[in-house]
């Protein structure tokens, strides 16, 4: 099966220096890949790459033909200044949708109406809503920047439960940044570790595997949202990201 995009050897760089290096990396339709790393790591970086709104610096970027994709970036901030409504703010162009904007909000788990200023919503309702919007695209490849961020473990575990079952309802592929080192989404099926090039790569292993992370969510229900991801890194960097010593 054709792969949604390949990243292949793939370079970015700024005048401070390297933000990625020899990045490769390939999203297969109705999969979910999460990528982790540290601050720094060049992951927003990526996901603009894959997303088309920068260009490489070197390698290359193969998009499947027509491909729909949608970007919600990591920090969205509206204008007190521009009044607008849920339904505007959903857009006004949805030939191609097959959903309603009811519906699509209601995929999201939000319970808000059409008619209710964009203002008097929450900082994660807005997260919603953004993804809500995202889904009127009909979108095959989803690109979150650290959509869970500021969520406790509760909201996060929903919030993950609402992507599988998008992926699931909408058949498309999901890429996701995640705050965490460690503890990913269950449902993922390809976790990255980056810190300017990737330094691991792998799937997340079982949390009922670990009597350190059921101590801490204690709720089976809660706990099956998350999986633990292993780091097998065969390096160390520096505080700039920069290797600086290999195992043997």
């Amino acid at each position: 099966m054709q792969a949604l995009i390949e990243l292949n050897d793939v370079g970015l760089k700024s005048r401070h220096g390297e933000i990625l290096q020899h990045v490769d990396l390939s999203i297969e339709p109705n999969q979910i890949v999460t990528v982790i790393g540290p601050n720094g790591a060049g992951k927003t970086s990526l996901l603009k790459i894959v997303a088309g709104l920068i260009k490489p610096d070197s390698g290359s970027v193969k998009r499947r033909s027509k491909l729909r994709l949608s970007y919600l970036p990591q920090n969205f901030t509206l204008p007190v200044s521009m009044p607008v409504t849920v339904r505007d703010f959903l857009g006004t162009n949805l030939k191609a949708s097959s959903l309603s904007k009811q519906e699509a909000i209601k995929k999201t788990g939000l319970d808000i109406s059409l008619t209710q200023s964009v203002h008097d919503v929450s900082g994660g309702e807005l997260q919603k809503l953004l993804l809500a919007r995202a889904l009127l695209t009909n979108p095959q490849l989803l690109i979150l920047d650290e959509p869970a961020q500021g969520y406790d473990q509760v909201m996060q575990a929903a919030f993950y439960q609402t992507l599988q079952e998008l992926r699931e309802s909408m058949q498309c592929s999901i890429l996701l940044v995640s705050h965490d080192l460690q503890l990913v989404m269950s449902a993922t099926d390809h976790v990255v570790c980056l810190n300017t090039h990737i330094c691991c790569e792998g799937q997340p292993g079982d949390i009922s595997q670990s009597s350190e992370y059921l101590a801490l969510f204690g709720d089976s229900a809660l706990s099956s949202q998350f999986a633990v991801y292993q780091h097998e890194h065969d390096h160390e960097h520096d505080a700039h990201g920069k290797i600086i010593h290999k195992h043997d």
